[in-house]
């Protein structure tokens, strides 16, 4: 597994926290993004007729799959169960680079299906239910991208880092870290999950998968 990891900041130390380092472990070439296109693709008519959910400070998504992810989860699809093992083998070298065992997680997951120069602000992908936080992971999955970027902000160190998507590269990264696209240019589309190690309360609203 061809991998890249990229420090890009530093967190104050939290018990809940896998590191405190601001790590994001680009895979390279883990899953063919042509066919992810293609069922992408040939879910997305059905998604669009799931009603849309305004999401606070990204108001312009309502014709867009991103609009409705709180609605599905991907692993519903037969076509995608084979990526389960793919997010086993990716989350593990994530662990190991940060000097961990392998822990069973929650995951959902969406595809985002951007046109037109529509673009996802400011946002990160973190749990909080009764006076709790979840820390860990949050994975993003180049699936017709290229020539587009996501923009990574450190709220500690205040460092922005842009990095180029391409397709067939997966990126793992703190659930914490605030990101945003930028405008798309044609059609974009990726592949993304939120991650849980007690999704039975931090994603008790939305539709999971044990990755274990």
């Amino acid at each position: 597994m061809e991998f890249e990891v990229i420090e890009i900041g530093h967190k104050p130390k939290n018990s809940m926290m896998i590191d405190t380092s601001f790590k994001l472990l680009k895979i390279k070439n883990c899953f063919d993004f042509g066919l992810l296109s293609d069922i992408a693709l040939n879910y997305e008519p059905s998604i669009m007729e799931l009603p849309y959910l305004k999401i606070k400070g990204n108001e312009n998504l309502e014709n867009t799959t991103t609009g409705r992810f709180f609605l599905y989860n991907i692993f519903n699809y037969p076509e995608l169960e084979f990526f389960k093992e793919i997010l086993k083998n990716t989350a593990s070298l994530y662990f190991q680079i940060h000097n961990q065992s392998f822990q069973s997680f929650g995951a959902t997951g969406w595809f985002n299906i951007l046109r037109e120069e529509v673009n996802i602000s400011n946002h990160n992908h973190l749990f909080y239910r009764d006076n709790d936080f979840d820390y860990l992971f949050a994975i993003n999955c180049c699936i017709m991208c290229n020539e587009t970027y996501t923009v990574f902000f450190d709220p500690y160190t205040k460092k922005t880092t842009k990095i180029e998507n391409k397709n067939g590269e997966m990126y793992i990264f703190p659930s914490w870290v605030t990101h945003r696209t930028e405008k798309t240019n044609g059609t974009r589309i990726t592949m993304a999950f939120d991650c849980s190690r007690d999704p039975e309360k931090f994603l008790d609203n939305r539709q999971w998968e044990w990755i274990e």
